[in-house]
Order: C-alpha cells, then structure tokens, then sequence
C-alpha cells in the first residue's frame, strides 16, 4: 500500500483499489474536487454493502459446510448462490460508475478515456457482457 498523491488515500497498487479513510463518511457532493466526483451514490453503495455483507455470512457458513464434509453438490448450490450475489454486486457498481465517473468525464471532455478504462475492467467480468443465457435468440428470417 502506497499514499495516493491525487486524494491522500491508500491504494493498493495490485488491485487498483483506493480509499480515502478523510471522506469516507461524506457525501458524493463533499467529496467533489479537482473536477471529479470521489465514491458512490448512496443508494448504490447501500445495495452494493448489504449484498457484499450478506456474501461475507455466507462464506463462513459454506467453511462449516467443507469443514464438516457436507455433500459436494449442496456445497456447489451454495457456491454458486455467492457467485451470482458477487455478479449482482458488480452489476450495481457499473450502473454507478456509468451515472457518476463516465457520464462526468464525458460531460468533461474525457469520455474515451473513461470508457476505454471501463472496457478494460470489463475483460474482467464475463458476466456482465455475456447474455448469451438470458436473452431469447434472434428469429431467422428467410
């Protein structure tokens, strides 16, 4: 962990993450500086919370599932129930990140460089940019 020059923050370089202990508690319109919006939209980081605190519960109980050699398939539903909670929590970070960081860079001028950071994450989660399961296929004309 390194001092982030550009909001006094801690980063952790090999994650990429950032926080800012100073405005952890304030509201998005308090931490505005240097023409950038710092944090999330209160309702988003609520959702985003709950979800990641309730995915927190869940691990320790799908521990005491393995560690009492419970039956692999039901450990597998239980995994599987997180990964959906983790994707739905990614889901909600991106829809803030496109209403607060991208829409402000592109009002600002910088909106490729905003998206092409964001395609760059992406690559990351095929979850989010794979529909394949949830959209019905399109009807082939003759």
């Amino acid at each position: 962990m390194r001092a982030s020059p550009d909001h006094g923050g801690a980063v952790d370089v090999a994650a990429g993450w950032s926080a800012n202990r100073d405005t952890a508690s304030m509201g998005r319109s308090q931490r505005a500086g240097a023409g950038r919006l710092w944090g999330m939209l209160p309702e988003y980081q609520h959702d985003a919370l709950l979800r990641l605190k309730t995915v927190r519960g869940h691990i320790d109980g799908v521990i005491a599932m393995v560690e009492s050699s419970a039956y692999c398939a039901d450990v597998m539903k239980q995994i599987a129930a997180m990964q959906a909670s983790l994707e739905k929590v990614n889901r909600v970070l991106l829809e803030n990140h496109l209403q607060t960081c991208v829409t402000e860079a592109i009002e600002n001028g910088g909106g490729i460089d905003k998206v092409r950071e964001l395609i760059s994450a992406l690559r990351f989660n095929g979850s989010l940019t794979d529909f394949r399961d949830r959209a019905e296929p399109l009807p082939v004309s003759e």
